[in-house]
């Protein structure tokens, strides 16, 4: 197995359609976000993730990517990324590689675009008042799983697939995941593989999300 090169993988996500429309009920999710997908190049390809701080105000001890809200410096939101993924781990110049699909956060108003990077292989140094672990996500493993584990979720006069990924004892929801599943719809072609199928596992919405979200999201 040959890991896509940043190259290829840049490429891709010029080809790729994002799709900036998504909505979902309840809010407005009007307040920009940027987020950063940072992947390293190891003994395989991985994405870089980080578990949030519990204290936190707003998603604290979730599983997210290094990310935030413009600051006055920032002349765009892919500047926004590139401060806050510095601010958080430590990261210095990446090569940005394009961004994925503008997604709206379910648990807040907040509508993210991530954008995927190339990082070296300097030591992480995560900034403890907002991250409590950094986890490191092996892409072609979960290309290669039978399965991804999902939740129905309420879309229109139907319902959708909201998918989630089990990391070291976390388990990764909502938006972020989202952005998962599309980086890997992306890299998927790159090495010759399909992304598995969506299926139910043990995990309900009570499992990850505040009580008073729970049946909104089981409608």
């Amino acid at each position: 197995m040959t890991d896509p090169s940043p190259e290829a993988i840049k490429q891709a996500l010029a080809q790729h359609s994002c799709v900036d429309d998504f909505e979902l009920p309840g809010r407005i999710r009007d307040v920009p976000a940027a987020t950063m997908v940072p992947l390293r190049w190891q003994s395989e390809l991985m994405a870089i993730a980080t578990v949030r701080t519990a204290g936190l105000r707003l998603h604290g001890g979730e599983v997210c990517f290094p990310g935030g809200t413009p600051d006055s410096p920032d002349e765009n939101l892919q500047c926004t990324a590139l401060r806050e993924a510095h601010e958080e781990l430590g990261i210095e110049s990446p090569q940005v590689l394009g961004r994925l699909s503008r997604m709206p956060v379910y648990t807040s108003n907040h509508r993210i675009t991530p954008w995927v990077t190339a990082i070296d292989d300097t030591v992480l140094r995560p900034q403890p008042e907002e991250v409590a672990h950094v986890l490191e996500i092996p892409l072609h493993a979960l290309l290669r799983q039978p399965a991804l584990e999902g939740l129905p979720f309420p879309l229109n006069d139907g319902h959708a697939w909201s998918p989630l990924f089990h990391l070291n004892g976390h388990i990764m929801f909502g938006a972020t995941a989202h952005t998962l599943l599309e980086l890997l719809t992306v890299l998927a072609p790159l090495y010759g593989l399909e992304v598995p199928p969506m299926k139910r596992g043990k995990t309900r919405w009570a499992d990850i999300l505040p009580p008073e979200l729970v049946a909104e999201a089981e409608a």
